[in-house]
This record gives structure tokens, sequence and C-alpha cells, in this order.
């Protein structure tokens, strides 16, 4: 796959993850079908896109995906209106509870490809 479709993957998990997009697909069941399908699509771009990348480029990506994930995390467990009723169907309470358990999977998961790539790289010199 070319590397431009990064470029169409990247506006479209970007998109959904606002807080009032993010909103309207926890709102209305068809907005939903439409963001799970929108990320699915947007997934595979990206994914098939980035085995062309160098190095550096996949470390920026990382780089931005801990960052985005982190500050959404946070967001989350703060409690930060936008993202709480009544703008969306999840109640206040429920998110720092969330934000959380996002951030400690997104954490181990990054531990996890760090450690891969850290044994992948003794292992073949």
């Amino acid at each position: 796959m070319d590397k431009r479709y990064l470029f169409l993957g990247l506006p479209i998990i970007v998109f959904w993850h606002l807080p009032w997009f993010f909103d309207l697909a926890t709102s209305f069941y068809y907005f939903w079908i439409l963001d799970v399908i929108s990320l699915t699509l947007a997934g595979y771009l990206v994914g098939g896109s980035i085995k062309k990348f160098s190095t550096n480029s996949y470390i920026f990506l990382f780089f931005l995906w801990m960052v985005g994930d982190s500050l959404l995390s946070y967001m989350w467990i703060i409690g930060y209106l936008l993202y709480a009723s009544p703008y969306s169907i999840y109640p206040r309470y429920e998110f720092p509870a969330a934000g959380t358990i996002i951030f400690v999977i997104m954490d181990l998961l990054a531990i996890f490809i760090l450690l891969k790539l850290f044994f992948a790289k003794i292992f073949t010199n």
C-alpha cells in the first residue's frame, strides 16, 4: 500500500476522537456504526501504509499514538466536560475509571511493543 494512505486514515482517527464526534457516535446507533466501520477502514489504511516507512517514521507515529491516547485518557480521568454528560450518554462518574483503564492498557501495550523491538534487535545482531 502507498504511503499516502496514511494521510487518508489519520484524519478519520483524529475526527472520531474529538469530543463532539465521539459524543455523536455514542448518542446515535447509526453514527456508532459509521464510527466503527470508518475506524476499521482507517486502521487498515494506516497499517497497510506504514510498512514502507523508515524507522524514524515508526518512532514518530508511535510517539503520536502515545501522546494522543495519554491526552484522551487524562481528559477522561479529570472528567473533562466535553466528554461527559450532558453531551454524552455516559455519566460523568464513569470517565475516571475508563480513562485509567485505557491508560494502563495503552502503557502495557507500549511496553510490549518496546520489549518486542528490543529483543528482536538483540537476537538479530
